[in-house]
């Protein structure tokens, strides 16, 4: 069944690049000149009372809309082409016509007495720096595309011109040897006949999982140097081994910081102007391979489509990629101006840039309506008294229900049943055990399933001397290495290949893109204040191209080394610290407690789903129930995150931790002093005094923080600002109105249950007196547009 278009009564502006950057002008239009392009579609004329404005919509303008849209709008709308024509030319004309509203609205509003000559005065610096930004990053965007595009193209007829060359003649074999491949392990690969003397071919790499393959080798204990197929003759029947070394998937990768985004619309500062795309000065930029944050650095040099680039003898890899920028822009010029019928390109990247202010404009526009929007104690009161009564009906005598609503909608979930209170948030960071290990503990459960004291013996005894790989802060699956003369230097892994001198396989070590005097196993992460600002610092980092730091680390204090576990107490610790201190709020404590504690599942944990956007909740971690209802979880995991989320939001241990408990050294009963106190130790095999092999089981250490009691009367903001006695109380399980909901980095942008409310009724005003001015406006203005339906007509016979 075919989708139904709903068409909003608010009008929105689109304007977006048009996808006529890519596509030669005879590939559009099929009646191709300038004077066809340019004809009018509709006339568009509002009359105000700062008298007459008119506009526009042009058939180049349609036309590529309509090679944008029409697909979508025929296939998954069911429009028929010449609906979509006409639907097409109505969005445009509206949209010029709200434009012209926007320009009269706004300066009356900014108190001016007439329409300024060009709607850029309407807007703030900042405005207008934000439209060259937007335009140039269009711009870019295409560019890039074209650049590889051209690599790619080249690439392709190089690889076949290559191909066509192949010598296919077939070598007779009267004196037969024979090359076998012992690939001990991986993948098959079939002996080869051969004529003696000759040399072999050098068959597909084989695979094996779990490892890294790494050449043949005519010893079996790879001795000497790999084989060399292209110029070792074969005088006799032999062997070649495969050599294998193992390798560790990398986890996923750390996400970036988000920069902060300081643009403020209605800020009076001045704001110095970006340079134009196609102006001289950022094209120098386009150029600039002697910075490592030029564009041509970062936007070309590091794409993953420069490795395509055939290099002629007589040029560099830098030369050959600033002639492909060139022929990209110059073709992005030639396209530009026959598809927009300009004149010169300065004309063309305006007409981008005029789409930009003019979005800027209506963006104004719209704040400046919802300005006068005001909400009422008592219309947030009337809220929060509608979502109470609509959470008790959906909660009512469901379990499922409420748990989705702390999942989905928690910060709408405003009532909680006396009985579902004492439910939780826990971020995971696990330590699990290699596959030796639950190998020997699946062997043990196998031969004898009832002796579970020798069972947790063992596991507890493998799990104290457990290392961990720790990611790499800087790990970027696109980096490559590159030798002192900028050419990349192919490796099979870079973890483990001799060939990277920044690992520690082949010895003399580079460290360049270590931290400044070498990298402190004993405190990989920190928080701590720089520049005036606490922030999470690590003080271990390799090569963007290894996924992992070069040295394994104890997960528990051993000979020395700071245990990963007591590492990541440290951590919270400092956070902590600091919240006691005064120089962070409790509430930006919270914030950068889940901060420091995801970022150490990103870099040591061993479940992926701690970090999976499809189970982490938003990055609050895993739900757990309270006491006397189901988990899903193992049960020594299930008790003690109920006591972590028992003592509260930010809780990362059950009690006083002390020092010892992070050596991991068994006490006498052969257990470890910091479980269920600093950790846990769980396992999936034994259940209820019995163990039970199986090939999915695992065992390991898991480090938890409560990242969210969900109903915790400490949950309450410390600003003595926020009100607290406007809506619900604790004592009628319903929310108190200085509950926090929202924990944030800034104490400005902390919300509490009040605010939340606030904004949403806030935000929905707005809108409403938006869309009122402006459908009122459409009512009495829509006279003003006239549709030229033969050139409309014409247009959607000639494309389709």
């Amino acid at each position: 069944m075919k989708k139904k278009l709903i068409v909003a009564t608010a009008l929105v502006l689109v304007l977006a690049m048009s996808v006529t950057l890519f596509v030669g002008c005879d590939e559009i239009f099929k009646k191709n000149d300038k004077r066809d392009a340019q004809q009018v579609v509709a006339s568009v004329t509002y009359n105000g009372e700062f008298g007459k404005q008119t506009e526009n919509v042009y058939k180049f303008e349609l036309t590529s809309s309509f090679n944008s849209y029409a697909y979508y709008y025929v296939n998954y709308y069911g429009m028929t082409y010449e609906a979509t024509a006409n639907y097409l030319a109505q969005s445009l004309a509206q949209q010029k016509l709200l434009v012209l509203f926007a320009k009269e609205k706004v300066a009356k509003l900014e108190g001016k007495n007439s329409l300024p000559a060009n709607i850029t005065e309407l807007l703030s610096a900042a405005e207008r720096n934000k439209a060259i930004e937007d335009t140039n990053k269009s711009l870019l965007d295409s560019l890039v595309s074209t650049v590889e595009s051209l690599i790619t193209e080249d690439n392709a007829n190089t690889t076949n011109s290559d191909a066509t060359k192949k010598d296919t003649t077939e070598t007779k074999v009267t004196d037969p040897v024979y090359v076998r491949f012992e690939s001990n392990g991986g993948s098959t690969v079939e002996k080869q006949k051969i004529q003696k003397g000759s040399v072999a071919t050098e068959p597909d790499d084989p695979t094996k999982s779990g490892y890294t393959f790494y050449g043949w080798y005519a010893d079996e204990n790879f001795t000497g140097k790999e084989f060399d197929f292209e110029n070792t003759a074969v005088n006799e029947t032999m062997t070649l081994y495969a050599k294998w070394v193992e390798y560790v998937s990398p986890r996923t990768e750390l996400p970036e910081v988000e920069e902060e985004d300081d643009y403020d619309p209605d800020s009076t500062e001045d704001v110095k102007q970006a340079d134009k795309f196609f102006s001289a000065e950022y094209k120098a930029q386009l150029l600039d391979d002697t910075k490592e944050d030029s564009l041509f650095t970062t936007e070309f040099l590091e794409a993953d489509f420069v490795d395509n680039i055939v290099v002629d003898d007589g040029k560099t890899l830098v030369s050959v990629l600033k002639d492909y920028i060139n022929e990209g822009l110059s073709e992005m010029e030639t396209n530009l101006k026959n598809n927009l019928y300009k004149d010169n390109v300065e004309d063309c990247y305006n007409y981008y840039l005029d789409s930009q202010h003019q979005s800027l404009l209506v963006a104004r526009l719209k704040r400046m309506v919802g300005n006068s929007a005001q909400v009422t104690e008592q219309e947030i009161k009337e809220e929060f008294k509608a979502q109470v009564a609509k959470n008790k009906e959906t909660f009512a005598g469901s379990d499922s229900s409420y748990e989705s609503a702390l999942t989905s909608t928690l910060n709408k979930t405003y009532y909680h049943p006396q009985a579902d209170q004492g439910y939780g948030f826990v971020i995971n960071i696990l330590f699990k055990l290699d596959s030796e290990g639950m190998k020997t503990l699946n062997a043990m459960a196998k031969n004898d399933p009832t002796n579970v004291e020798a069972i947790l013996l063992t596991r507890n005894r493998l799990i104290e001397d457990m290392t961990a790989y720790v990611s790499n802060p800087k790990y970027d699956s696109t980096a490559v290495v590159e030798d002192k003369d900028g050419k990349k230097i192919e490796l099979r892994d870079p973890m483990t290949d001799a060939n990277n001198p920044y690992n520690n396989v082949g010895g003399n070590q580079d460290t360049a893109y270590q931290v400044e005097g070498g990298n402190n196993y004993n405190r990989i992460v920190e928080f701590k204040k720089v520049d005036d600002a606490y922030q999470i610092v690590y003080n271990a980092t390799e090569h963007p191209a290894m996924a992992y730091l070069s040295n394994k680390v104890s997960v528990f204090d051993k000979d020395g080394q700071t245990g990963l576990i007591h590492q990541i107490h440290n951590s919270l610790n400092q956070v902590k610290a600091a919240v006691e201190a005064k120089e962070i709020t409790k509430e930006e404590g919270v914030y950068w407690l889940r901060e420091v504690a995801t970022t150490w599942a990103y870099l040591v944990g061993d479940d992926p789903g701690a970090t999976s956007s499809d189970s982490n909740n938003n990055g609050l971690g895993y739900l757990v129930s309270p006491e006397g209802k189901d988990s899903s979880f193992l049960a020594d995991f299930t008790d003690y995150a109920r006591s972590l989320i028992t003592a509260g939001t930010g809780s990362f241990a059950n009690g006083d931790v002390t020092t010892d408990m992070f050596n991991g050294t068994l006490t006498a009963d052969g257990q470890f002093a910091g479980d269920k106190k600093a950790f846990v130790v769980a396992d999936s095999l034994v259940s209820d005094g019995k163990a039970s092999a199986s090939d999915s089981a695992y065992a390991g250490v898991f480090v938890l923080l409560n990242s969210y009691t969900v109903w915790d009367a400490d949950n309450v903001s410390s600003d003595p600002e926020k009100k607290g006695d406007v809506l619900g109380s604790m004592s009628e399980n319903t929310l108190p109105s200085n509950y926090v909901m929202t924990f944030a980095k800034k104490s400005s942008d902390v919300k509490t249950l009040y605010d939340v409310i606030y904004d949403t009724i806030l935000e929905a005003k707005k809108n409403d007196l938006y869309n009122s001015e402006v459908n009122t406006m459409v009512a009495s203005q829509k006279d003003g547009i006239e549709y030229f339906d033969k050139v409309i007509k014409q247009l959607y016979k000639d494309l389709t």
